[in-house]
């Protein structure tokens, strides 16, 4: 079951995304959702991103499944969750995870597509992440 984060679970979250390796940290318009395990301790993570109030665009990150809990679809899950409840999802994401955003309605943009489809917000958090990891593809849901 996915529970939208409640801000008093914070610490749990951090505690998650750094025993998993990945460092993220929540911000003003971020919504965070999560799948636990039964004794309630969180397994799986992701982040949606507005950015700015009303942005129509919400940038999806710090997708993290526990190792354990991996290959069981919970990934896939939390994706289709973010895109029922946002507008329009974007994802920064390396070309190996095409194949999971493809089967959650995602398209992958090319280099030239990019000024055309996201707004002026995420363009710029697109290239300052491409300048530390060339190979970054965007992956937007319509």
């Amino acid at each position: 079951m996915i529970h939208k984060l409640d801000k008093t679970d914070k610490k749990m979250l951090y505690r998650f995304y750094k025993a998993q390796g990945y460092s993220a940290s929540l911000m003003g318009y971020d919504t965070c959702y999560t799948i636990k395990n039964k004794h309630s301790e969180i397994i799986a993570a992701v982040i949606v991103s507005q950015l700015v109030q009303q942005n129509q665009q919400a940038l999806l990150h710090g997708l993290v499944v526990s190792t354990e809990h991996r290959n069981k679809g919970l990934a896939k899950n939390l994706i289709k969750h973010c895109v029922h409840n946002h507008d329009t999802v974007v994802c920064f994401a390396s070309r190996s995870l095409k194949d999971l955003y493809r089967r959650a309605g995602f398209s992958m943009l090319l280099n030239q597509q990019i000024e055309q489809h996201l707004n002026q917000l995420l363009i710029t958090r697109f290239r300052i992440y491409q300048q530390k990891q060339p190979l970054l593809q965007v992956f937007i849901q319509r």
